[in-house]
């Protein structure tokens, strides 16, 4: 694992290292080879078994002070033989307090301040994430991040336990802060999906539409997740950049190539948009040190099939696209993980960041056929989205509807205005018997596909929607 060490190697001989599943021993060649099997219980370190090469077997027992170093250490029989002592700082000493200037005290184990492993040989104390010198109170490296920017003490970052070695101890080498950032770091590197799912998620948190939010978020997840992953400054920035780039990219796709009603299959739009979020993933997989193909095949995939699924919501879409991204990345060589961030990305930058809730579709409608039927009159403000079915009129004597026809139901009086100007659709005005609201929608004059669409619209079909979206369509996306 990260930070454990696997292997020593001295003028006395080599000693490798084996932990793993609770246990704990080392392999030491020298002059004569022998084996440390470490007694543990718990977390705790109570003593040593070791086979010299001769087959002989001994036991030590370690007997701890507060701070877990080893301050006596007895045989199989309980005698006691031998007494360690280390001042403040770990540096090893008389049993009396005497101080060792010449180095010269020995143990029968190499464990001894707060229960790790000297370095005789340097006068060292290795602390597994760095190594520590007693004799000046310091780590022989810097940590990497400081853990309390409001302490003083922690902003040396080669310090010992910020100063304070009678109170604490360092088992690991780094501060709370470096240790959490290493576990997050190993999950990181040995599970990589999950840093696809950080950014992705970052993202998606904005929502569909909040452009600026989610370009935000793109810039900085990646930015923070190759940062943590590699612990490069470099690769973070450049991670970020990219994904900056990608995103607008991937908006501008979608800004040239997406209607107001959506891209319909098999249309021009819509090998538009797979031409665009191709160059896209080819670009952005190349400029990341990967290969074209696959992030080509990761944004191509998931536009051809957007709009064979754009009636499962955002949520649905979002890991729908994520997952045939990552699908289509494997199969043209790539990670999965990255085919699934482009994908993704390209989602949400250019049909998500486009997508306009079926109410605002239905208000857009009404007000471009009424701009139509006359186009002296600005209703933009007289128009307001109401639900997925009807646009309100706030004021509807501003509409000249002198030249429309009044229709009657069973369940609405309506007028009706004359056809839009090159298009199969009208604009109704019903006085809603519920709410006394003014609604509008777009309607299509072929009373045909009315009937059709009437048993729909009974059941709750956002029926009205999809005419407005037909007419936004035909006329080339609305204003």
């Amino acid at each position: 694992m990260d930070h454990q060490r696997f292997g020593q190697w001295t003028p006395e001989g080599a000693t490798f290292y084996i932990r793993g599943f609770g246990i704990l021993a080392e392999l030491v060649v020298s002059s004569t080879t022998r084996w440390n099997d470490y007694l543990m219980v718990g977390q705790t370190m109570i003593g040593v078994r070791t086979l010299n090469s001769d087959q002989t077997v001994s036991v030590r027992y370690f007997h701890h002070d507060h701070l877990g170093s080893i301050a006596v250490i007895t045989n199989e029989a309980g005698a006691v033989v031998e007494r360690d002592s280390h001042d403040a700082w770990g540096k090893r000493r008389q049993p009396n307090g005497d101080d060792d200037p010449t180095g010269s005290i020995t143990s029968q184990s190499t464990r001894g301040f707060t229960g790790e492993e000297e370095l005789a040989v340097f006068g060292l104390v290795h602390l597994n994430g760095r190594v520590y010198d007693p004799l000046v109170g310091r780590m022989m490296s810097a940590d990497p991040l400081v853990p309390d920017p409001m302490n003083g003490q922690a902003w040396n970052r080669y310090s010992y336990v910020i100063n304070n070695p009678l109170a604490f101890t360092d088992p690991s080498g780094y501060s709370w802060l470096s240790e959490a950032f290493h576990a997050v770091q190993d999950l990181f590197r040995s599970v990589p999906i999950i840093g696809a799912i950080v950014r992705i998620a970052a993202v998606a948190l904005c929502g569909p539409g909040a452009s600026i939010c989610a370009f935000a978020m793109a810039v900085i997840s990646s930015a923070a997740v190759a940062g943590i992953t590699t612990g490069k400054l470099s690769a973070a920035l450049q991670a970020g950049a990219v994904a900056g780039l990608t995103a607008a990219a991937f908006y501008g796709v979608g800004t040239l190539t997406t209607p107001p009603g959506g891209i319909q299959p098999f249309t021009g739009a819509h090998i538009a948009n797979i031409a665009g979020h191709a160059l896209v993933g080819c670009a952005s997989a190349v400029a990341m040190g990967g290969k074209c193909g696959p992030g080509a095949l990761s944004a191509a995939v998931p536009s051809f099939a957007g709009p064979f699924i754009k009636d499962i919501g955002f949520e649905g879409k979002l890991v729908a696209h994520t997952v045939l991204g990552g699908v289509a990345s494997v199969a043209g060589g790539g990670k999965f993980e990255n085919g699934a961030v482009t994908a993704a990305f390209g989602y949400l930058f250019n049909e998500a960041a486009h997508e306009r809730t079926k109410a605002e579709v239905v208000r857009q409608g009404v007000l471009v056929g009424l701009e139509l039927l006359n186009p002296h009159q600005d209703q933009t403000s007289n128009i307001q989205s109401l639900n997925d079915n009807f646009a309100r009129v706030v004021d509807p004597a501003a509409i000249d509807t002198t030249s429309w026809t009044a229709r009657f139901s069973s369940h609405a009086t309506a007028i009706e205005s004359p056809p839009i100007p090159d298009s199969d659709f009208a604009i109704k005005l019903y006085q809603d018997p519920t709410q006394g609201n003014v609604i509008a929608v777009v309607y299509p004059t072929n009373s045909f596909m009315h009937y059709l669409q009437y048993p729909l619209y009974l059941m709750g079909a956002p029926v009205n929607y999809w005419n407005a979206s037909k007419f936004l369509e035909s006329r080339g996306g609305g204003r």
